[in-house]
């Protein structure tokens, strides 16, 4: 049986593709040519066989860079909310040292939405859909993304929670 948490929990979830998926698909309309893109990726890593597996999905990279830019630019939650559970410092720029006190049991306010339009973490066209900012190996002057190959804690959108995707 499933408690009350459990089944917000999923509906939560269920909300969140559905929104991300809708953007994609929106995005995916205005811009036909990543459409025939990932229509040439697809083809190239399926060919005709009608049951792709785990290793042919992790070879589409022109796939994860449209979700990579998809979420950001139109993220299903625009805001998040944390709370501390014990007094803590949360580091500032990499560094401890120059962190910023929090202590336990005071919320802190996270606009998903400014941060990803804040052209210091994505570059100077947080406004534009370009899935190509996220190719691995590119200068950030030609991505302009700071993290087109930061870790995966890097971005707030993954929270690292039971509830990954937000």
């Amino acid at each position: 049986m499933v408690d009350e948490k459990g089944r917000r929990n999923s509906k939560i979830s269920r909300d969140q593709l559905v929104t991300s998926t809708t953007w994609t698909l929106y995005q995916l309309a205005l811009h036909p040519e990543i459409v025939r893109r990932l229509r040439v990726e697809t083809i190239s890593i399926f060919g005709s066989d009608p049951s792709p597996t785990l290793q042919d999905l992790d070879k589409m990279n022109l796939l994860k860079n449209v979700i990579c830019e998809t979420m950001p630019l139109n993220p299903s939650v625009g805001f998040n909310i944390r709370e501390a559970l014990t007094d803590a410092t949360l580091p500032r720029g990499g560094k401890r040292w120059l962190g910023r006190y929090c202590p336990s049991e005071r919320r802190r306010f996270m606009s998903l939405l400014g941060m990803y339009r804040n052209p210091d973490s994505i570059g100077p066209d947080t406004d534009k859909w370009r899935p190509d900012r996220w190719v691995p190996g590119l200068r950030r002057r030609e991505s302009s993304s700071p993290s087109a190959s930061a870790h995966v804690y890097a971005w707030v959108r993954h929270s690292a929670s039971s509830r990954w995707s937000m």
